[in-house]
């Protein structure tokens, strides 16, 4: 029996400075986000005043989409950390936020609105009620003469009238009421649903030897947020560069305001290993189907054991993440790999899954500008860019507004992963340039030459330039492709055009003055067995 005494005594004497130590809600400041494209890097710090002996801080109210292998911590002050734990909360004090308690204010102010107007409406329907129940008596009595009956008959009739008129008009009143009611509704249920989320805590226990002031650094990525690039694209004249608007839409959805907070983004992927991969034997072998048992789970699908709320000891948790720089605005950095932008005015994004754009860069490219026509298909000119070498600005796949002249022309799509480091850009039509593509119907012809048909057709292209500058433009046409040995296709004419034997496309390159027009003839046979039919233009 002694000796069990001295076990307890022992047990409880080692376990004491954990057992007593104090807890602590501490509230953490947002100091910075770095958004990549699916995720964010959040940084957050909290001061503490660190009494001596053993302290557990819980830092609370954090997004419930924390990957948390990225929690990292330090601390700045005499005081050593102890251990770090994680863990999610599902038990949420139901307490209102002050965004939830303004809308339920004007919510209560909608209900004593409607209560009103029907006790309103309820008092009216007594006074119709009233002089209906009057005009009945009325009615009856044989003592009124002509002139008083009219007289309360008239009376009766403006008294009902405006009654139903004052019944109708607060009717819709309160149909408008409750309109508003059911909207505040819908967003309380919106908020109070986010508000409702389970929150993740991360507990740091310290050890210090007399009572200091310091601060907890914490860093870790959380899931629900990202952004995505989007282009304003302008020409104001084939004479100047154009100018390229570059263009971050921030999104997030995790639980957490970032409220006024500094914001870098970022096209890196950081979670994703840096290491070459290795190649390892790849053996092939018969396949045997064997007997399915157990439980299989969808490719993608969260392990189990990612789903519990077992807690984590992070270990060398004194990493801390080096600042970027910034400018005025936006600066740009550059890493081997990846390119960051750094905002340095600070931005208020909600967790309410709403974009938010944000300018990043504004550049000027040279462009080379050329006019493109292809009369089969419309005799229209258009004008297009070609920016050389726009890969090297570090440019993300996107949509892209283009505007040509102060006008809206259309959307268009950048593919960063594409080889081709020349950018074409199409600007719209052009009514300062007509063209126009018609038969020759005496250089078109149809004969049979023993055995053979042979179909002869001819167009004339003409372009001509209305404009006071000298312009450059592509002249697109098509020569058809047989599929039969039977069938020979033959340029005949092409007044020195390019053909494209792959897919048939002719082209010629012309220099037009202000208001000169220029001709390009384009002629072709087809030969095949007569008694066959070939179907062209």
């Amino acid at each position: 029996m002694k000796k069990f005494f001295v076990s307890i005594v022992v047990i409880c004497f080692f376990s004491t400075p954990f057992a007593m130590a104090n807890e602590r809600e501490v509230v953490g400041t947002i100091k910075k986000v770095t958004v990549f494209s699916d995720r964010a890097l959040i940084e957050q710090e909290a001061t503490v005043a660190v009494p001596p002996g053993t302290t557990v801080f819980k830092l609370t109210g954090l997004s419930p989409y924390i990957d948390f292998n990225t929690i990292k911590v330090n601390g700045a002050g005499e005081f050593i950390i102890m251990s770090v734990t994680r863990q999610i909360n599902h038990l949420r004090e139901g307490t209102d936020s002050p965004a939830v308690k303004s809308l339920k204010d004007q919510l209560r102010v909608l209900e004593e609105k409607i209560e009103e107007g029907n006790a309103a409406v309820n008092v009216l329907d007594e006074k119709r009620a009233f002089l209906e129940a009057n005009r009945a008596v009325m009615s009856g009595n044989t003592s009124f003469s002509i002139e008083q009956f009219k007289s309360m008959m008239a009376y009766y009739a403006s008294s009902i009238e405006d009654i139903t008129m004052d019944i109708i008009g607060k009717n819709r009143s309160i149909n408008e009421l409750r309109q508003q009611a059911e909207a505040l509704k819908r967003q309380i249920n919106e908020v109070t649903a986010k508000d409702n989320l389970p929150t993740g805590e991360i507990t740091v226990t310290v050890s210090a030897g007399g009572a200091v002031n310091g601060r907890l650094n914490f860093s870790y990525v959380v899931l629900n947020a990202g952004w995505y690039p989007s282009y304003d694209i302008r020409v104001d004249d084939i004479d100047k560069p154009l100018e390229v608007v570059y263009k971050a839409n921030i999104y997030q959805s995790t639980g957490m305001d970032w409220n006024n907070v500094l914001i870098s983004l970022s096209n890196a992927t950081p979670w994703v290993s840096g290491d070459v991969p290795n190649l390892y034997p790849w053996y092939v072998d018969f396949y045997y189907p064997g007997p399915v048992s157990g439980m299989a789970r969808a490719k993608g699908a969260v392990p189990m054991t990612a789903m519990a709320m077992d807690e984590m000891v992070v270990e060398n948790s004194n990493i801390e993440y080096d600042a970027l720089s910034s400018s005025d605005l936006v600066s740009r950095s550059e890493a081997v790999t990846a390119m960051n932008f750094d905002i340095s005015v600070p931005y208020t994004v909600l967790s309410d899954g709403k974009t938010q754009t944000v300018e990043i860069q504004k550049s000027e490219m040279e462009a080379l500008y050329k006019y493109v026509t292809v009369p089969k298909l419309s005799a229209c000119a258009y004008l297009t860019g070609e920016v050389a070498g726009w890969g090297d600005q570090g440019f993300r796949s996107g949509e892209a507004a283009i505007y040509f002249d102060n006008g809206y022309v259309g959307n268009s799509t950048l593919n960063a992963g594409s080889v081709e480091d020349t950018l074409v850009l199409s600007l719209g039509v052009d009514n300062g340039i007509t063209v126009s593509r018609e038969k020759r119907k005496d250089y078109s012809s149809k004969r049979v030459i023993g055995a053979n048909k042979t179909d002869v057709y001819s167009f004339v292209v003409t372009v001509r330039n209305n404009k006071s500058t000298t312009i450059g433009i592509k002249v697109k046409d098509q020569l058809p492709i047989s599929t039969s040995s039977d069938i020979t296709v033959e340029a005949v004419d092409i007044s020195g055009g390019k053909v494209d034997p792959a897919t048939g496309e002719v082209t010629w390159e012309l220099s037009l003055k202000p208001q000169e027009s220029k001709s390009v003839t384009f002629t072709y046979s087809v030969k095949y067995p007569k008694g066959r039919t070939v179907i062209l233009e």
